[in-house]
């Protein structure tokens, strides 16, 4: 599964194997196939209109796309 982002911003996620797609993340059987840990002070979260969207703890920056770890 990968995580992508739509035009109007929502994360949503795709299997490039199966071409299936998830508004949810999907919870993966094997952990090889889950989505990489977020970099330190990063957060996931939802806002009320259920797309997904990151903040750091710290910085208070928030993002749209998810923070890749370096």
């Amino acid at each position: 599964w990968r995580e992508a982002v739509a035009p109007d911003g929502r994360a949503y996620y795709y299997h490039a194997a199966t071409k299936a797609t998830s508004w949810t993340r999907p919870v993966a059987a094997d952990a090889s196939v889950e989505l990489p840990p977020l970099p330190e002070g990063w957060k996931e979260a939802r806002a009320p209109d259920g797309r997904t969207y990151y903040h750091h703890t710290v910085s208070k920056e928030t993002s749209w796309k998810r923070p890749q770890l370096e």
